[in-house]
């Protein structure tokens, strides 16, 4: 089964776009993830995780993200977070990943500088979620395409 990626220009370079819908009990929702193939973790920004309702305090601190040009971002993890991406054809597909969020109350709480920009942070989809998903990422950027492939199991 074949998974749409969008190919779009965002501040001058191109960007792959996955369309998300959440299934996570208390947090159900759409947002939009950029594939990050240098990414090794999977990761919700701050302006999605408000806009999900992520209940912060169920959920354990995980190592602070890094790298982003303002120190380090605390952050919580969340296991197994249910989600659904839709298939050529209309129909989705449940999928199930670990994912790090952002710690947004401990921002607030904090510097507001640094809470200001882990709001503009986007969601990311790292290796990890095709890894565990079985997913093969597939781009042509020549003719402007980009898919998910459920992957073949090796013979």
């Amino acid at each position: 089964m074949k998974y749409p990626v969008q190919i779009r220009d965002i501040q001058g370079s191109k960007r792959l776009v996955l369309p998300i819908l959440s299934r996570q009990p208390r947090s159900f929702g759409s947002f939009e993830a950029i594939i990050d193939t240098g990414s090794p973790r999977t990761i919700l920004g701050a302006s999605d995780s408000i806009k999900l309702s992520i209940p912060f305090a169920k959920y354990l601190s995980d190592k602070a993200l890094s790298g982003f040009g303002k120190g380090n971002v605390p952050t919580k993890k969340i296991e197994k977070f249910k989600l659904l991406i839709r298939a050529n054809g209309g129909t989705f597909k449940e999928l199930f990943t670990d994912i790090v969020i952002p710690d947004v109350p401990s921002l607030r709480n904090g510097d507001n500088n640094t809470f200001n920009h882990a709001l503009i942070l986007p969601s990311l989809i790292g290796l990890d979620f095709l890894e565990i998903n079985k997913l093969s990422l597939f781009i042509d950027l020549n003719n402007n395409l980009a898919f998910l492939e459920d992957s073949q199991p090796k013979t």
